[in-house]
């Protein structure tokens, strides 16, 4: 397909990091971020966006939490069928192999009905869908990606560059609202504890899932859920922070 390809001026591009990052740094409140976001893609002439955390290995779902959500990504009917559809979106799988934000586009079969998704280092050989997706990393390693869509305009290293500066400001501020979201939820429950206590003394999931009789999505789920509760990105941190508020002992 041939696509009209609009370049940013480097004072455009400029303009735009200088004024969103700004802004960033005024704002005040989680909705607030998520706006900005929505007005910088807008910007890019990108109409979708997903922020999310990430497992740090390959999983059968590589997105652990998504914080934010905008624009068509689906057509699923409901929240829960989209939440599947983008933790296991198959682009989602290329954010363990790159160092820095990457181009992709999507296309349909019709007669299939099946998506197919490469990753391109030219605007001009985009499909029906295409974006950029930003890997943030911190001191942990690999914590989380954004997502850009819709119309990708330019794949110069300014035009990266001025994303992945906000994307790395935008995940930090997301973060740092997280824990107080966090601090009125109720403690473990008692099946969390008994997860996180057998993760804790060296059992793998499919292996506490036997334990326990249920399935190994369960187990994920209750894991998901412990890390959410405590507040931290990993199992073994959510072992530490349980241990020292003595909610499990080994």
């Amino acid at each position: 397909m041939t696509n009209k390809v609009i370049r940013f001026e480097p004072h455009q591009l400029a303009n735009l990091l200088f004024q969103t990052v700004y802004q960033l740094k005024q704002a005040h409140e989680l909705q607030q971020v998520f706006q900005i976001l929505v007005s910088f893609a807008d910007a890019l002439n990108f109409d979708r966006i997903i922020v999310c955390s990430l497992f740090p290995h390959h999983q059968s779902e590589w997105v652990d939490e998504i914080f934010f959500v905008s624009g068509p990504w689906s057509n699923a009917e409901n929240i829960e069928e989209r939440e599947t559809y983008l933790r296991r979106c198959p682009i989602t799988r290329h954010i363990f192999e790159y160092d820095e934000a990457f181009f992709w586009t999507k296309t349909l079969n019709k007669k299939t009905g099946k998506e197919s998704y490469r990753i391109i280092q030219n605007a001009l050989h985009q499909d029906e869908l295409s974006g950029i997706q930003v890997p943030i990393f911190g001191r942990t390693g690999l914590e989380g990606a954004l997502s850009f869509a819709g119309n990708l305009s330019d794949t110069r290293e300014d035009f990266k560059l001025t994303v992945q500066m906000v994307c790395q400001l935008a995940f930090r501020k997301i973060l740092s609202y997280q824990p107080n979201t966090l601090i009125h939820q109720h403690r473990l429950t008692q099946r969390e504890k008994e997860v996180l206590q057998w993760a804790a003394i060296g059992h793998k999931q499919v292996e506490i899932a036997e334990i326990l009789k249920i399935s190994e999505r369960t187990v994920e789920n209750h894991l998901r859920n412990v890390r959410k509760r405590l507040g931290v990105k990993s199992t073994a941190q959510a072992i530490a922070s349980a241990m020292m508020s003595k909610e499990i002992e080994i």
